[in-house]
């Protein structure tokens, strides 16, 4: 974690396979997860939800990205100037991250 966050600050962000369970034993941190992505997490891991337009701890606000499943966020870290995204952002070969186009759902 960013030493800018404090403990308090620090939050594990929805991990599907258990990773989230092991960040947050490991920094001692809450895990936060798009409301709509929760039932996906086992109920023993007490993660908080949030939604699109929510504060979160150090200053972090999420994102509805939505383009691959209903659940897909992006959190913008305004003290890190960072953006965190999943699979929802690509790139190809040497060219400009884009976010990727869905025609499936």
């Amino acid at each position: 974690m960013p030493p800018e966050l404090t403990a308090e600050d620090r939050a594990a962000l929805n991990g599907e396979r258990g990773d989230a369970a092991k960040i947050a034993a490991a920094f001692g941190s809450t895990v936060w997860c798009p409301r709509k992505g929760l039932r996906r997490l086992p109920p023993g891991l007490k993660a908080r939800p949030y939604d699109p337009g929510d504060r979160l701890p150090g200053g972090a606000r999420a994102f509805g990205v939505g383009v691959l499943c209903p659940d897909e966020s992006a959190v913008l870290l305004p003290k890190l100037k960072a953006l965190a995204v999943a699979d929802g952002v690509i790139r190809r070969g040497k060219g400009h991250a884009v976010m990727h186009e869905h025609h499936g759902h």
